[in-house]
Formats: C-alpha cells, structure tokens, sequence
C-alpha cells in the first residue's frame, strides 16, 4: 500500500481536482490501479501521472472525453501523429474563423465609429484613398442579372444582396465576410452613363483568396479618387438618389478636368439596420479613381 495514492493524494501532486479523477475513472481515461471492494476506496499509482499528464495536457489543447478516449486507445505512434496532425489542421480553421469573426466584431464598433464621425454630407472632395482588398461577385456572369443592375432600385439591390449570400453559403465562405456589400458599375458604364451595376463586392482579408466564374478576389486599388458621401439615399418620393449622385460625379470629373481612371465603386462604410426596422440606413461613400483628361 506504501506505493499506492489516494485520491487526494493523487489529485494534490497533479494539481487537478478529485472531481475530475473521479470523472476520468467514470469516463474510463485513468482507471485507479487498485480500488478496494470492501471501502470502495480509489488508490492510484504514481507511474500512473504519466497518462494523466497526457489527459491533462489534451483537456488544455481543447480535446473533449470522447477525443481523449480516441488517443489513448491508438495503437502506435504513427497513429498518434496521423490524430495531432487533423487535430492541428481543424485548430487552424477554428483560428480563421475567430479571426473573421473578430475582424467583424471590429467592422461593426467601426460602423458605430463611422455614423457619430461621418464626413460633411454630398460634398464632392478628392482623397487619396489606401488600397483595399476585396472579394468580387461578378453578377454580369449571372444569368439573372446579365444586363445589370439600374442603381435607382434599392429593392432589386436587396434581392441581389440575397443572391450574394447564397453564392457564398453554396461556397462555404464565412458569412462574418458578408456585410456592407458595394456595387461596382464598370468604368465604360460609368463614362457613358449607363449606371447598371455588373458587380458586387465585399471586404477581404488579405490573406484570403477565392476564385471561379462567378466570384474572385481582387482589389481597389491605392490613389486618388473623386469623393461623395451620402446618408440620405432616399428622395422624398422614395426613389433611391445614387444613380442622381453618380451624374453628379461625372459632371464634376468633367468641370474639373479629370477622368474616370477605374471602376465606380458604391462603397457602404457604414450600415446599421438593426436600428431602423423599416429598412436599410447607410452611409455610403461614391468613389471613382480620376486621371488627368489630356484630350
């Protein structure tokens, strides 16, 4: 008996609790070496903390019971190695994961941020603006909206943005990437002002990358831009003014003497419908990168 631990005594040289030996004999990870039928009293050996180590240290990388009974009753170490290395690979999904679902977390203080800080409203500025990572839906590749989308129609837009959604549930893109979806309206639209938007496009990661016919990862790129920021995107008959706006950029290209240098992007900076029910309430910024017109 001199060699044998109670459980307490082998609860207290391993720093765990009396609770969770006895769950682990119940579980069967760590059955005491000897149990006496007459006390019913548990006794340890201490060559056995050597296999507690191992449940403890599984317990701390996040492994249930089931997981740690699975472990134990491998055979060799080959198979320990073929577990840790799946185990290690859903660690690193799990981890990008919570780092889209923080990066979203942060996304919406930012949106708070964004609506108590917004800039003067329908003034048109030019900023030079960083570049910004993005994931492209290519709606002129779908069937439904190959013609394009008329950007007077906050209705149609809501119905896109549920196509949005599904394209990246069928791709099991994280949906903490969906929100604030923009519109893009092609250079060549936007030039002749023919504002049907062919795309649609949300924020990235940067070390994020997807692409097939429908969907890519792409850019906007860093460098100047003519600027208008809009919060009251309804008129007071209800149409929705982008389309309005975006004449006026390409007015204001003209008078300044500049030119479209790239795609016209409709980027919501801030979107807080939890807050008005009856729909939509964003603060977007139209921008559209400019050039010098030598013509």
């Amino acid at each position: 008996m001199k060699d044998r631990l109670t459980t307490g005594q082998m609860a207290r040289l391993n720093g765990i609790s009396e609770k969770a030996l006895r769950i682990y004999h119940k579980e069967g990870l760590l059955v005491p070496e000897y149990v006496d039928e007459s006390s019913g009293y548990r006794y340890y050996s201490i060559f056995q903390s050597a296999r507690l180590d191992m449940i403890q240290q599984m317990r701390t990388m996040g492994l249930g019971i089931g997981e740690i009974r699975e472990v134990l009753a491998l055979p060799d170490a080959n198979a320990l190695e073929r577990f840790m290395d799946g185990y290690a690979d859903r660690l690193e999904q799990e981890m990008r994961r919570m780092a889209l679902a923080r990066d979203m977390a942060k996304s919406y203080a930012d949106t708070c941020r964004r609506i108590r800080e917004k800039p003067e409203e329908e003034s048109i500025r030019i900023e030079k603006l960083p570049r910004q990572r993005i994931l492209m839906f290519l709606l002129d590749k779908a069937p439904e909206y190959a013609g394009g989308l008329p950007c007077d129609d906050i209705r149609v837009w809501e119905y896109c943005l549920r196509y949005v959604k599904r394209q990246m549930c069928e791709r099991e893109i994280p949906l903490s990437l969906f929100g604030n979806v923009g519109g893009i309206v092609s250079r060549e639209n936007f030039r002749r002002g023919n504002f049907l938007a062919t795309g649609a496009f949300v924020k990235a990661p940067e070390d994020f990358y997807y692409e097939d016919d429908f969907m890519r990862t792409g850019e906007i790129p860093e460098g100047e831009s003519l600027c208008l920021y809009m919060e009251r995107l309804f008129a007071e008959n209800g149409d929705w003014r982008e389309s309005e706006k975006m004449g006026e950029l390409r007015e204001e290209l003209a008078r300044r003497g500049l030119e479209a240098a790239g795609d016209y992007y409709g980027e919501v900076i801030a979107d807080t419908p939890a807050f008005h029910y009856s729909g939509r309430n964003m603060l977007l910024r139209m921008r559209i990168a400019i050039g010098r017109n030598f013509v």
